[in-house]
């Protein structure tokens, strides 16, 4: 991926404008389902979020990431139960973890094909998505193991 560096900084921007969103939804995570659990379903989470985290890192396209969801959530074995997990407190009330994931990809997309507009860079579309999927992965998964690592840990 070789993006600009007018992409580079319009994505960097986004990103650190909206750095709540993944915090947010990796702590809720922590909260509802990570947080007070055994351990095996601690380490199922865990091994979820680190495909998701793989998959987005090592991914050649975008839709490789929603593909990998969508895989997920089709299956209805009990160690990809995560995807369907559905949380509270989301803007649409209750919501799987999977289809938020979706929505909030779908976002992205939607966002890259603008910034790339404003860079003058629209070839670069899908290489500004990806950059700015990958970091927002990254961190929503850090959230969750910051906010899971110690039960309790007062709100912010």
């Amino acid at each position: 991926m070789n993006l600009s560096p007018e992409s580079r900084k319009q994505a960097d921007r986004y990103l650190d404008e909206h750095a709540e969103q993944p915090m947010q939804l990796g702590q809720r995570l922590a909260e509802q389902i990570g947080r007070g659990t055994d351990d095996q379903i601690a380490k199922k989470v865990m091994s979820q979020l680190r495909g998701l985290q793989v998959q987005a890192m090592s991914g050649a396209r975008f839709a490789d990431i929603e593909d990998y969801i969508m895989g997920r959530l089709g299956r209805e074995t009990q160690k990809e139960s995560l995807w369907r997990e559905q949380l509270e407190g989301t803007a649409r009330g209750r919501c799987s973890f999977g289809d938020l994931m979706l929505e909030r990809l779908g976002e992205i997309r939607k966002q890259a094909k603008e910034l790339a507009n404003q860079a003058e860079k629209q070839d670069e579309h899908f290489d500004v998505a990806i950059y700015i999927a990958r970091s927002w992965i990254r961190r929503m998964v850090a959230a969750y193991l910051y906010w899971q690592s110690v039960p309790g840990r007062p709100c912010r």
